[in-house]
């Protein structure tokens, strides 16, 4: 393994991994510039880094026949959490310096939606059963660009899950229900909610209108008339840019689970500690790299946190069809 020792005056994005880090946006086919960009480091430094990590066949440390290196301990072991009796557990990687673990954390995190992905890689190929059949599914939008990465250095398929919130007339931002997909859309009730605010089923149905609506136009508009990729029988990863309260993505993991997956795996970048437990209830495995406290909004843990576009998920799903 690589001197960790020896990493001079690197940016505060580059992660624990900073030679890995680099190879895998160089095997994105980014430039010497745009890589010193994201990471905040200066192109010698980029190329000192390149050549650190350099293989014999030109892949990146742990793309292949390489492994990579253990993540880094925490100040205490993972807490293994139970579900339908099943080994479910959530697993929290990064230095406790740096506040991953939880606890006041000051700024950003990451430098983008690329940058967490690529520090999502480590754990998650620790996570994976050796040849195991394996399938990689974005929340859109946001998702879409950490699910890229991952996919890309994995060589999975990539695809996304449809799932849209219908919040309550009074307060929009508290889910009554979860809209999941389009073809065939399922409806997925938050009843104590909805016993809370007196709406019926046909009421919650009559809200869930335009979430449908627009699940059906994000359909149409990124998959054409090609068919989802199949997940039966699949290790799915699920993969946002960070979840906050859950309900999007338990309504796509209880809709992937009746799709047949075999196992499903979560990955995300930052979450309230809380909602992993919920979200363990639905998944196998569910892998967060940071539990900041306070917990305000995604966005405020990373330094670019741009609007995604439909062009943009369009684009990277036919990436993967070529």
């Amino acid at each position: 393994m690589t001197d960790r020792q020896d990493t001079g005056d690197m940016g505060a994005h580059l992660g624990p991994w900073p030679e890995a880090t680099v190879a895998m946006f160089a095997d994105l086919g980014l430039a010497e510039d745009e890589i010193a960009r994201h990471l905040r480091i200066d192109r010698a430094k980029v190329r000192q880094l390149q050549q650190r990590a350099g293989r014999p066949d030109g892949l990146p440390p742990w793309i292949g026949p390489a492994e990579p290196p253990d993540p880094p301990a925490l100040p205490c072991p993972p807490c293994p959490i139970r579900r339908r009796g099943a080994g479910a557990a959530v697993r929290l990687f990064g230095p406790s310096s740096s506040g991953f673990a939880g606890g006041n954390v000051m700024g950003p995190i990451f430098a983008d939606r690329t940058d967490a992905g690529l520090r999502l890689l480590p754990p998650i190929k620790a996570a994976l059963a050796k040849g195991c059949d394996l399938v990689v599914i974005a929340l859109p939008r946001g998702g879409v660009p950490v699910a890229r990465v991952i996919a890309s250095a994995l060589k999975a398929p990539l695809d996304v899950v449809l799932v849209r919130k219908v919040g309550l007339p009074s307060q929009p931002e508290l889910a009554v229900a979860a809209v999941t997909n389009g073809q065939a859309p399922e409806i997925r009730i938050n009843h104590d909610v909805a016993r809370i605010a007196g709406l019926s089923k046909a009421d919650i149905a009559q809200l869930a209108g335009p979430a449908i609506a627009e699940i059906a136009r994000r359909r149409a508009v990124w998959h054409g008339v090609r068919p989802m990729v199949a997940v039966a029988g699949k290790t799915v990863l699920v993969v946002d840019d960070g979840v906050a309260t859950g309900a999007s993505m338990r309504a796509a993991l209880g809709w992937l689970r009746r799709q047949g997956a075999d196992r499903l795996i979560v990955a995300i970048p930052v979450a309230p500690r809380e909602v992993l437990t919920q979200l363990a209830q639905d998944a196998d495995q569910v892998i967060c790299l940071a539990t900041p406290s306070p917990f305000h909004a995604v966005g405020a843990h990373f330094a670019d946190f741009p609007q995604i576009t439909d062009a943009e998920v369009t684009d990277a799903l036919a990436q993967k069809d070529g």
